[in-house]
């Protein structure tokens, strides 16, 4: 399976790659065009971890209308973030274990 993180991966990272994802980050807006469009068409899940600018996940659907997307994020979720997404998880409520092995249940 194919995560995409739009910001840093931080501690997720490690954890969702030793449970066997195949992870990549896009850091800014630019680069969803740019180098990263064919990783966003083959991706399952996107990660948002930069809720500055919720641009990038109307970028990410026009690429890839089935892709599911999790805020995982402290901040406030704008009206319009909150109905792009499918979940909203607080990394102090949810430990990046806990994420790694709610994601390879429901995926592999």
């Amino acid at each position: 399976m194919k995560i995409i993180f739009f910001g840093s991966g931080g501690d997720l990272s490690p954890v969702l790659s030793d449970q066997g994802f195949e992870l990549e980050e896009i850091l800014t807006l630019e680069d969803i065009y740019s180098s990263h469009s064919d990783t966003i068409i083959g991706a399952d899940l996107l990660v948002i971890t930069n809720t500055n600018d919720p641009t990038g996940i109307l970028l990410c659907k026009e690429l890839n209308p089935n892709i599911k997307i999790i805020v995982y994020s402290q901040n406030e979720l704008s009206d319009f973030l909150r109905s792009q997404i499918d979940f909203a998880l607080d990394p102090q409520l949810f430990p990046p274990a806990l994420v790694a092995e709610e994601l390879s249940n429901l995926f592999f």
